[in-house]
Parts: C-alpha cells; sequence; structure tokens
C-alpha cells in the first residue's frame, strides 16, 4: 500500500474520531449552557428594572439612582458580554460599550420621561437550539 494512502486513511480516522468525541463532550455541556441562559435572563429581568419605588410613571427619580444603576449594569455586562473584536467577524456585535449605552439610555430616557418598567420576566422556551461554532464557543437560539 502507498504510504501517502495509508496517510490519509490515518488522518480521515483520527478526524473522524475527533469530530465524535467533540460532538459527544458537546452534548454534555447542554445543562451547563442552559442553566448559564437561564441565569442571564433572570439577571437581565432584574438588570432594566428600577427600584421598586421608581417603578411608577412620572414617578421622580434622582441622579443617584440612575448613576448606581448604571455602575450595576455595568457588573452585569462584564459578567456576560465581551469586548467586540473588528477584525474578527465571527464575534456577536453587541460590543460591551454599545450595551451599556443602551442600558443608560434606558434609563436615562426614563428618568426624562416619566416612564418606567414595572416588571420584566424572562424565561427560556422549550425550544432552544445549541450548535458549536468553535473552541469553547456556541451559538444559542431561544
Amino acid at each position: 500500500m502507498n504510504r501517502g494512502v495509508a496517510l490519509a486513511i490515518v488522518l480521515v480516522i483520527g478526524l473522524g474520531g475527533f469530530l465524535i468525541v467533540d460532538a459527544v463532550t458537546f452534548s454534555k455541556e447542554e445543562p451547563i449552557l442552559k442553566e448559564f441562559l437561564e441565569e442571564y435572563l433572570q439577571e437581565y429581568s432584574q438588570i432594566i428594572l428600577l427600584p421598586e419605588q421608581y417603578r411608577e410613571i412620572d414617578a421622580d427619580i434622582p441622579d443617584d439612582v440612575i448613576n448606581a444603576k448604571n455602575e450595576e449594569s455595568k457588573k452585569f455586562i462584564e459578567k456576560y458580554f465581551t469586548e467586540y473584536n473588528t477584525n474578527n467577524r465571527n464575534y456577536n456585535n453587541s460590543s460591551m460599550q454599545n450595551i451599556t449605552n443602551g442600558l443608560k439610555f434606558i434609563f436615562q430616557y426614563n428618568k426624562d420621561n416619566g416612564y418606567c418598567i414595572k416588571n420584566a420576566e424572562c424565561s427560556l422556551s422549550k425550544y432552544i437550539e445549541y450548535s458549536k461554532t468553535g473552541y469553547k464557543r456556541s451559538k444559542n437560539k431561544f
């Protein structure tokens, strides 16, 4: 048998074995991903809410409450997001700065216009799709 053919067969078998082991390992990680997403959604539903006494229309919201909420949201963002890398188009387009600015806008807009978010609930639907997109990376649709 030709050495090139033998080497190709070994490489194909090795690659196939790697892909099978990787798929099995990833399927074992799905419960961990689900738990992580549930934790994220629970925290998100709380991060967008102002303290209870300011959840009324036309409530007078002091600047220090808005500033405290912005600081709280920074911790949330740092925990769950990474900075967008313009050199790598595979990253999610949600940079930490964009999300920070979005939350700041929501809080300030509510303060300036007398609006409020009274309650928020987030949960995973039963139709969750996980797919591996690279080393230690996944894409989740829910």
